[in-house]
């Protein structure tokens, strides 16, 4: 029972407008309720959310960064946890105890970013060189016309860009500039 009260008034205080101000902190104790019930996709969602309302809270901030950061670890998605723990670095004051804590984890982590980086390089290259000379065509193919149309899609949007500011370059002829009193 105790669970289910806590779980209904979290979502009560959720729903009632007059807590807009503290959305921040309503989502993230829902993120922590739902962490420890052992639902973590859940969990995840309300930390995000949190982090969406544009808290001024830095130690809310920073601790659900690290949550976070600590959620992709155990996933062993080591690059997300990286950047998550950089962002609680951000809401830490620097060389701070908890901040010194959290450099460590991300320094221990660049080490394994990187090597799985060249892993997953290592893998492309055994997978290209396991296929056959038609199955590499195709796949060359189809990367070529990805390549192709990012290159597009860059150019048409490096002309709306341009066509966009065509019209905002103004010159002052002398006009706009009548304040100025001769001494």
């Amino acid at each position: 029972g105790n669970k289910l009260e806590l779980y209904e008034l979290l979502t009560d205080l959720e729903e009632n407008r007059e807590n807009r101000p503290y959305l921040d902190k309503i989502y993230y104790q829902t993120a922590v309720f739902h962490l420890r019930d052992g639902s973590d996709s859940i969990a995840q969602t309300y930390y995000n959310k949190a982090l969406r309302t544009n808290t001024r809270d830095k130690q809310l901030r920073a601790y659900a960064y690290e949550t976070l950061g600590n959620m992709s670890f155990d996933r062993a998605e080591y690059k997300n946890a990286g950047a998550y723990y950089d962002s609680t670095m951000t809401n830490l004051v620097e060389n701070s105890k908890p901040y010194r804590i959290i450099k460590k984890k991300r320094d221990n982590l660049e080490d394994v970013i990187y090597y799985e980086g060249i892993a997953t390089a290592n893998d492309s290259i055994l997978n290209l060189v396991a296929m056959n000379e038609e199955e590499r065509n195709i796949y060359f193919e189809a990367y070529i016309e990805q390549l192709k149309a990012e290159r597009e899609k860059a150019e048409k949007e490096k002309e709306l860009m341009a066509s966009q500011n065509t019209g905002l370059v103004t010159t002052d002829k002398g006009l706009g500039n009548n304040n100025v009193k001769n001494a």
